[in-house]
């Protein structure tokens, strides 16, 4: 019993450490640069930049009101792993210049549609709270342009 229990953990943690190794490989053969927006009416905008450098990401993330005040910025610092279209993201975040950081890991999905267009599909975005109180639905699809 004790050796099939030995020869189990041995497979799972090989098959992790393949999978980390597909990922990490993928991402070191990526260098690519994303630009996504979105317009939510009669609330503003929001901007989304992502530059993917042979494992190292940098992201920025802007929201801008009506009037084109910024209302939220987060940039995010780090490294990902690839699997296909797949992306996930290890990185410290940082609200606008402020020195707090956190850490935090999310997921998303970019498909190129041509050389130069593309999509994010992300299921980890919820709302966002404005002044007001109310509340807005942020969208799960982004549409942007890529460029290397």
């Amino acid at each position: 019993m004790s050796k099939l229990v030995g020869k189990i953990i041995t497979g799972v943690v090989l098959a992790l450490l393949f999978i980390v190794l597909f990922g990490s490989a993928s991402a070191l053969l990526t260098k690519n640069s994303y630009r996504f927006s979105s317009q939510y009416d009669g609330y503003g905008k929001e901007t989304l930049k992502i530059t993917y450098n042979r494992g190292r990401m940098k992201m920025q993330f802007i929201g801008k009101d009506t009037k084109d005040a910024i209302v939220i910025s987060k940039q995010f610092f780090g490294f990902f792993l690839r699997f296909g279209s797949h992306y996930y993201l290890y990185a410290t975040e940082q609200d606008g210049a402020e020195k707090h950081q956190s850490f935090t890991v999310r997921s998303f999905f970019i498909k190129n549609v041509n050389k130069s267009d593309a999509f994010l599909i992300s299921d980890q975005r919820g709302v966002f709270v404005a002044k007001n109180g109310s509340l807005i639905n942020l969208n799960s699809v982004l549409i942007g342009t890529s460029g290397s």
